[in-house]
């Protein structure tokens, strides 16, 4: 059987080459793309149980994910960034229930509320920005200002 390979260029111009399911894991490629789907299985059911193994694959393939992921996705993250990164950069503070999983799910909505709470936090790369339609502002609220009595 042979290894099917992946490449891509990175923001700093160089070629990638890539040829592995551990990565394809870490950017949450469907099921069909992988050599060996039972891998997949495998690994989900290990971070279902939260077993380590699937903490470990991430942070070795981290640096190459990220930026492939948000290259292809801009304003989201993969759901293995939400479960082993967020926590290192916010300890203690929790995401919606379902954000880690937009990543697999895409829907307009739910993409625009990871795009939302990233750019809340200030996780957005500069790539993103540019990338990303531009949010309107919330109109402020215009106050009437009554003289008088406010008893009645």
């Amino acid at each position: 059987m042979t290894s099917k390979k992946y490449s891509y260029r990175k923001l700093d111009g160089t070629q990638r080459r890539l040829h592995s399911d551990e990565f394809l894991y870490c950017v949450d490629a469907p099921a069909s793309a992988f050599e060996n789907e039972f891998s997949l299985m495998i690994w989900r059911s290990w971070a279902a149980l939260g077993d380590e193994r699937p903490a470990a694959i991430w942070f070795r393939h981290r640096a190459d994910a990220e930026p492939f992921f948000t290259e292809a996705n801009p304003g989201t993250r993969p759901s293995l960034w939400w479960h082993y990164t967020w926590p290192q950069l916010h300890p203690g503070v929790e995401p919606p229930d379902d954000i880690a999983a937009l990543s697999r799910q895409r829907t307009p909505e739910q993409v625009a509320a990871q795009q939302s709470f990233l750019q809340r936090f200030n996780l957005l790369t500069a790539q993103e920005r540019k990338a990303l339609p531009k949010q309107p502002r919330a109109a402020k609220p215009k106050l009437s200002v009554i003289k008088g009595d406010a008893r009645g």
